[in-house]
């Protein structure tokens, strides 16, 4: 059955004609990875929305990118070698972020024997297809396809080069279903609740090369071990996730935030904005606030010594025409620095694994005092 595209009428209940928009490029991986893709898809019931899939269909494959795209609720970028090359599948992402933006479609990228990092600068091969772009089309249409590539490698997704294809195959169908019964609620209505229980109990914000194998491992394993929900950005984003939108939802889902300040925690723009949230939702929300001075004096923080005015130097250098930025990152600095301190002078002296356990308790206590 045909639906109808007209925007100004949309049914309530309507089952998607596919399960999953495919985007690939066909000389690349139609018929080694997309075809195992599309195969354990459909051994999973899930119908996948391919060219193949829709001339079996009937449908015309020739009509515009942007129907495809809104017949399923998910769609899946393989990006490959010489994908940026090929009009269609730009203007296939462009519309399935439109898409994302306007109709919570989820995105769900695969990075196919090429690096992120070349999608999202447009360098090495995507560099080569975007100077044939340049002479051929109207250079707002190739800024449009260069704006897509780099939101959409900026989301979280699978990297062949670290993976192997079947692992990878074998994780996406997983989330693929995981993400349509999901769906699938919305079909059935929504209640509406008054108090909302708080989706994680702890965020963690951490420098990664400073703690993250060793002082924040620990703390996770030991707040898991005390049934303690605790967001890890590395373990809980879920793939297709933008990172910047991610975590500041991420800490207004959490019921307390846990700050491990380091000796570099200052350098990282992303751990001072976290930063400025957390306190925000302390003041808003009544979060809680732990901080744990891990290897730094608080006085340094406070009064930007060491390290930390090093990384203030930086900032002010790098971000001279957004000094307000910066002093909104100084006084969240310093407000944190002042919260209490008991945490990190009680486990000063235990081992790594201690000083994760003693966390986990203060944490268990705060939620019964918060009658979570």
């Amino acid at each position: 059955m045909k639906i109808s595209s007209s925007s100004s009428s949309i049914p309530t209940k309507v089952k998607p004609k596919y399960d999953v928009f495919i985007s690939f490029r066909a000389e690349d991986t139609r018929y080694g990875f997309t075809s195992h893709l599309c195969s354990a898809l459909r051994q999973k019931q899930i119908n996948p929305n391919t060219d193949e899939a829709r001339l079996e269909n009937g449908d015309d494959i020739s009509r515009a990118p942007t129907k495809a795209v809104e017949e399923s609720p998910i769609s899946i970028i393989i990006f490959s070698e010489n994908y940026a090359s090929s009009r269609r599948c730009l203007d296939e992402l462009v519309h399935m972020l439109k898409c994302k933006k306007e109709k919570d479609h989820i995105v769900l990228p695969i990075f196919h024997g090429i690096d992120p990092s070349d999608i999202r600068k447009q360098s090495g091969v995507c560099a080569a297809a975007f100077f044939e772009h340049e002479k051929r089309f109207e250079m707002e249409k190739v800024e449009e396809w260069r704006q897509a590539l780099r939101e959409s490698a900026s989301l979280l997704g699978w990297d062949s080069r670290s993976m192997s294809e079947s692992v990878i195959v074998e994780e996406v169908v997983e989330h693929v279903i995981r993400k349509l019964k999901s769906n699938l609620k919305g079909f059935v209505g929504i209640r509406n609740i008054t108090k909302v229980k708080p989706k994680y109990h702890v965020f963690i914000s951490f420098r990664d090369d400073d703690t993250g194998k060793g002082f924040t491992g620990h703390l996770y394993s030991a707040l898991c071990q005390k049934r303690i929900k605790a967001y890890l950005d590395e373990v809980s984003l879920e793939k297709g996730e933008e990172i910047s939108q991610a975590l500041p939802k991420a800490i207004e889902d959490s019921a307390i935030s846990i700050i491990i300040f380091s000796k570099n925690y200052a350098f990282s723009t992303w751990n001072l904005n976290e930063l400025v949230h957390i306190l925000k939702c302390r003041e808003e929300r009544d979060q809680i606030v732990l901080p744990i001075f891990h290897g730094i004096d608080p006085s340094d923080i406070r009064k930007k010594r060491g390290l930390y005015a090093a990384a203030f130097d930086e900032h002010e250098e790098r971000f001279s025409n957004k000094i307000d930025k910066v002093k909104e990152w100084r006084q969240a600095l310093k407000e944190a620095a002042d919260l209490s301190g008991k945490l990190h002078k009680q486990i000063r002296n235990f081992s790594y694994f201690l000083d994760g356990d003693q966390i986990s308790e203060s944490c268990r206590r705060s939620f019964h005092e918060t009658n979570l």
